[in-house]
C-alpha cells in the first residue's frame, strides 16, 4: 500500500543501528503510544519478521553485510518513519591467507603480494616487519617494494567486525640467487622482470636455448617454451586473465622464480 507524500522522521524510534556476528537479531523500536500501531518492512537486504506489528521482535536470515529495516508509525496524525541499519559479518569470512612465502632475486626488489581477498564486508590490511613500501594497504594484490632488501614479514590481517579479526604471514626474501654450483667471477645469472602496464615479461641476461614456463595460480601452465634469443628478451602477455602467476626460467643449474599479477 502506497504511504502518504507527507511523512516526518521519528529518529531513533527504530532502535540503534547493529552490527552482528550472526543471521538473526532482536529490533527493539520505542513502544507504541496509545491509539498508534506500527510495522516493520525491510528496505534492503533481507530478513523474515516474526511479528512485523511488533516494537519488539526477531528478524531471522539477514544477508551478509548491509541489511537496511524501517519501523512506520500509524497514528492520527502524518506517518512517522525510521531506519535501522543491521551490518552483518559472515564468521566464516574470518580467515587470513597471506600468500606464499617469496624469494627475489636482488637487484629485483619489487613484487605483488598474493594474499587472498576478505570476505566482504570483512576487510583486509596489509603491514609489515621490516621495511617495505606498500603501495595500497587495503589491496591483497598490492605492488610493494623493498629498498633495505634482507627478509621482511608481510602481514595480512583481515577484520571482520564483531567476528573479530584474523592475521597470517608471507615471508620476502630479497637474495643475491645462486641455484646450483657455484658461478665464476664475473657471471651474469639470468633475470625476470615484469611490467605491469604493457603486460610484457622482460628477460634479462639469458643464453638462446633457456627454458621458461609460466603457470597460474592453480598450477596449471599457460606458457612454455624455450624461444630465448638474445640477453634480453621480452614475452608479450595479452591473452592472460586477471589473476597471481609464477614464472620459472633455468638454465642448466642456474634459474629464477617471479611471482606476478595481472589484475586488469
Amino acid at each position: 500500500m502506497a504511504c502518504p507524500v507527507q511523512v516526518l522522521s521519528s529518529e531513533g524510534a527504530a532502535g540503534p543501528d547493529q552490527s552482528i556476528c550472526a543471521t538473526a537479531a532482536v529490533l527493539a523500536a520505542d513502544p507504541l503510544l496509545p491509539g498508534e500501531s506500527g510495522m516493520w518492512a525491510v528496505v534492503s537486504g533481507t530478513g523474515v519478521l516474526s511479528n512485523p506489528q511488533a516494537p519488539i521482535c526477531q528478524v531471522t536470515g539477514l544477508s551478509p553485510g548491509e541489511n537496511m529495516l524501517q519501523w512506520t508509525i500509524f497514528g492520527d496524525g502524518p506517518l512517522e518513519m525510521d531506519q535501522l541499519l543491521i551490518t552483518v559479518n559472515d564468521p566464516a569470512a574470518t580467515v587470513a591467507f597471506a600468500g606464499p612465502d617469496s624469494v627475489l632475486c636482488f637487484p629485483v626488489d619489487t613484487m605483488h603480494l598474493f594474499a587472498t581477498p576478505a570476505t566482504a564486508p570483512a576487510i583486509g590490511s596489509w603491514s609489515s616487519v621490516g621495511i617495505a613500501l606498500i603501495d595500497v594497504f587495503t589491496h591483497p594484490h598490492s605492488a610493494v617494494e623493498f629498498p633495505a632488501g634482507g627478509s621482511i614479514q608481510m602481514i595480512w590481517t583481515v577484520f571482520n567486525g564483531t567476528c573479530g579479526q584474523v592475521s597470517d604471514t608471507a615471508l620476502i626474501s630479497i637474495e643475491d640467487c645462486v641455484i646450483g654450483l657455484a658461478e665464476p667471477s664475473g657471471f651474469s645469472k639470468p633475470l625476470l622482470r615484469y611490467d605491469p602496464t604493457s603486460r610484457v615479461l622482460w628477460i634479462l641476461n639469458a643464453d638462446a636455448g633457456t627454458m621458461i614456463e609460466v603457470v597460474d595460480q592453480t598450477g596449471r601452465v599457460v606458457l612454455n617454451t624455450t624461444r630465448i634469443t638474445g640477453r634480453e628478451d621480452r614475452i608479450d602477455l595479452p591473452d592472460l586473465r586477471v589473476g597471481a602467476y609464477t614464472a620459472r626460467i633455468k638454465a642448466g643449474d642456474r634459474g629464477q622464480v617471479l611471482r606476478f599479477v595481472i589484475d586488469r
